[in-house]
């Protein structure tokens, strides 16, 4: 059983969730679930950023550590309630739920709610569209605050950014598969990890820099793709205009255009081909510099 796995079963088992009601929360199935507690399978970069929001941590932490050793709050039960009524549509609420939400006291904007009825009604109501909105922005900023320093804070400063690369042969570029990128941005600092990788040889590379290799996703133009860059130790080089591979906690592999607002508000704007984002400080793992592509694709599709 992977440390991923033995993670899941006990933020499961802290939160006094079933199997099935776990899988409810995190919008899965059941099945999919054991799953992963199992170790048959690996939830996808999606599922496992909402994992490490819901309880407070980081996604190495959730791959690669003993989380039985930290102070990890539970899913408390109106939270699982009100995760799970925000996951239905127009489905009566059960008499458990009901009782439940007497119980924990939710404070809402109607007054002196008694009957079953009107909590119906107001569950409704909370599941729509604009609510949803609400929540998952005020849910962000939340997280956000938390996990997302500024330049104050000093944690990514340039002295405190680290070369753990050894000198190896250049010829040979450590190559990321898709189904591999999950245990990539887990492991990415581990040096044993990244030699055991599959390697590509390109002799158009300069031999003075490191380089990796990343299989691009169906968002990129051109099908079976791979892009290769050269590493970035200061973020605060970044070049606006230029083309960068980040590899970061919310988004995973993004590849697009720059904008460098590091210093002055805390974040690099990226432009990718059909999306533009905001790539905070501590979203990020790694940058890496574009420098050429490779693929089997059809080149009128770019």
């Amino acid at each position: 059983m992977s440390q991923l796995s033995k993670n899941l079963r006990h933020l499961r088992h802290i939160s006094d969730c079933t199997q099935e009601e776990f899988a409810q929360i995190l919008g899965i199935k059941r099945s999919s679930l054991g799953a992963y507690e199992e170790g048959r399978a690996n939830p996808n970069f999606a599922v496992m950023t909402q994992i490490c929001k819901m309880f407070g941590i980081t996604l190495e932490q959730l791959m690669s550590v003993d989380i039985s050793t930290l102070n990890i709050s539970p899913i408390k039960v109106a939270e699982k309630v009100a995760i799970s009524v925000e996951s239905t549509t127009d489905e009566p609420l059960s008499e458990e739920i009901l009782e439940v939400l007497h119980k924990e006291e939710i404070h809402t904007e109607k007054s002196e709610i008694e009957a079953k009825s009107d909590w119906r009604a107001l569950e409704k109501e909370k599941v729509t569209p604009e609510t949803k909105k609400i929540r998952r922005e005020e849910k962000y900023e939340e997280v956000r605050e938390k996990f997302y320093p500024t330049l104050d804070d000093g944690l990514f400063s340039e002295e405190n950014q680290t070369e753990f690369f050894t000198e190896t042969d250049k010829g040979d570029i450590p190559f990321v598969k898709q189904n591999n990128l999950i245990n990539y941005l887990a492991h990415y600092t581990d040096k044993k990890f990244i030699e055991n990788l599959p390697k590509i040889q390109i002799s158009l590379l300069p031999k003075n820099q490191e380089y990796r290799a990343f299989e691009m996703d169906k968002s990129f133009p051109l099908e079976k793709s791979i892009c290769i860059g050269s590493y970035l130790k200061n973020w605060y080089n970044v070049q606006t205009g230029e083309t960068y591979l980040f590899l970061t906690q919310k988004q995973g592999l993004i590849y697009g255009k720059a904008e460098n607002r590091l210093r002055n508000e805390g974040y690099i704007a990226v432009t990718g081909f059909s999306q533009q984002y905001k790539v905070y400080l501590r979203e990020i793992f790694e940058i890496w510099q574009f420098q050429l592509f490779l693929s089997a694709g059809k080149i009128e599709n770019l």
